[in-house]
């Protein structure tokens, strides 16, 4: 090495630990800042990909820094977690359907006043008295399906999406015969805490917690434990005073025990759901329920997704309350994009709300006047042709029927 005569001169001296010298980029790094112009022109070796060379290297250094981390195998699909999302909730609404009551007329007031105090963070708390008068005509005559539906889509995301660390014991020890139950409400404080501090290390801790491979020891361990929990949540469900006031009476023994069937397989698809979510997907979870949405709807909201008997009669729905939430929205973000650069995040929603919203009183005076002048039937008029007399069970013969026809739609769909 060659020195100049100034630097010979000068005494040789061990840097100082408070020095700060800038680090001269290393030969990949200089390669990932190069403008993105010559990036485009220096294309693929095979045109017909139709990516640039600095697109396809992202992608190779990205599924790369993928294996390294011990996730083969985990790669996610939007369109399958999508589709596990929706699965879940076109089985409620199909449960509901056949084993739910349609209108809640038949049910006193206070009754109905714990209904919907059981659906605390869903439901606007109010009683049944003022939210009868708020509810859209429609939807008062299949108000007993939005409820029960309500209370089961919230017992499903309680149970697994609000905290996704249920299924973990709480034992000291091997030996440990307890089972701590508050250890999950810990652990989630313990993440929550992680996530404050780094967002996407505790996010990628969480990730790969759920990750453990189920043919391992402790990953069977866990696996069983998911499974141990479905029928029990079924059950509970089932004997749940304000939960069975909406559901049909009179089942046959061998009804009823399909209906139990079918809410076990509802949740054992909401276990299926959740560990994709966390061992797939990853991320940051957040669950949009009444609290965290707008409480007046607005068309621009990107977290909302349907509204439940609003015709484009009724425009416009912006500006009315939102009532009653029918599913809540999943959205992951801070999720490590294992294909891009490292660090970079992006939110995903993964389902949007299903919201029921307070009636239009306009609109449904001028389509009841349209009726008149076309010679329709009032909705008062076919409720009442569809009223019969109710048996000893409280329930009327339309509905019999109406749970009869579905069943037998179940029964030719397993």
């Amino acid at each position: 090495m060659v020195q100049t005569r100034s630097a010979s001169k000068r005494p040789a001296q061990w840097p100082s630990a408070s020095a700060t010298r800038p680090t001269k980029p290393s030969k990949l790094e200089r390669k990932r800042k190069q403008s993105a112009d010559d990036a485009w022109v220096d294309v693929h070796p095979d045109p017909q990909l139709g990516i640039s060379r600095h697109a396809w290297a992202t992608t190779v250094i990205g599924i790369s820094r993928l294996l390294d981390r011990g996730a083969a195998g985990w790669l996610h699909d939007q369109g399958m977690i999508e589709c596990k999302a929706q699965k879940i909730h076109t089985s409620i609404q199909s449960w509901v359907i056949s084993y739910a009551i349609g209108n809640v007329r038949g049910l006193s007031d206070q009754k109905l006043d714990g209904i919907i105090a059981s659906l605390e963070d869903y439901c606007v708390q109010e009683k049944w008295f003022t939210l009868e008068t708020l509810f859209p005509r429609r939807a008062l005559k299949y108000s007993g399906e939005l409820l029960a539906g309500a209370l089961l889509q919230k017992a499903v995301h309680s149970a697994f999406f609000e905290n996704p660390f249920w299924y973990l014991d709480g034992k000291s020890t091997r030996d440990d015969d307890s089972d701590e139950g508050e250890f999950a409400a810990k652990l989630e404080y313990l993440y929550d805490r992680f996530y404050e501090t780094n967002p996407t290390f505790a996010t990628v801790w969480k990730r790969q917690t759920h990750r453990l491979p189920p043919n391992a020891v402790f990953g069977e361990y866990n696996s069983q434990r998911q499974e141990a929990v479905v029928e029990p949540l079924a059950d509970a469900l089932l004997a749940d005073e304000q939960f069975c006031q909406l559901l049909i009476k009179g089942l046959t023994p061998e009804e009823a025990a399909e209906r139990r069937a079918y809410l076990v397989d509802i949740f054992g698809d909401g276990v299926e759901a959740m560990l994709i979510l966390e061992a797939h997907l990853g991320g940051h979870r957040t669950i949009k329920r009444l609290p965290e949405l707008e409480p007046i709807y607005r068309s621009d909201d990107k977290y909302v997704g349907y509204t439940y008997y609003t015709t484009p009669r009724d425009l416009p729905h912006d500006g009315r309350r939102i009532l009653l939430v029918v599913r809540p929205a999943i959205i992951y973000s801070d999720i490590e994009d294992d294909y891009d650069i490292p660090g970079r995040t992006k939110p995903n929603i993964v389902q949007r709300a299903h919201v029921l919203l307070e009636r239009n009183v306009k609109s449904e005076q001028e389509a009841k006047e349209a009726r008149r002048e076309r010679g329709e039937k009032e909705d008062d008029e076919e409720d009442e042709q569809e009223k019969e007399a109710e048996d000893d069970n409280g329930t009327t013969a339309w509905e019999k029927a109406k749970h009869k026809k579905n069943k037998e739609r179940y029964r030719r769909s397993v």
